[in-house]
């Protein structure tokens, strides 16, 4: 399964169908946050990431990389954490179909 996450007005997708939606939905459409876990905004690597990142990212209240997405209408500000932990709930989920 893919790590990316897409926000619609509906809810959201997880895996290719999220995947899927990068060309229409870019700027709610969340993948290679792997990359900025754990990371200060400040660090240069998040810096550098986020030139190719299609999503927005800002400075969290304690420093912290907090990506921006439009989610059921609504703007959200989600930690890189919070969206990894989308993906492995729909990891589970699939895990669990298949005992």
């Amino acid at each position: 399964m893919p790590s990316w996450v897409a926000f619609t007005p509906m809810g959201k997708m997880v895996g290719s169908s999220a995947k899927s939606q990068v060309a229409s939905n870019p700027s709610n459409t969340v993948y290679d946050v792997k990359r900025i876990i754990g990371r200060s905004y400040a660090d240069p690597v998040v810096h550098l990431e986020q030139k190719t990142l299609s999503y927005k990212l800002t400075e969290g209240s304690n420093g912290e990389p907090k990506i921006q997405v439009k989610w059921r209408g609504e703007r959200k500000s989600l930690s890189p954490e919070e969206v990894s932990a989308m993906v492995l709930t729909e990891l589970r989920l699939a895990a669990e179909k298949h005992l």
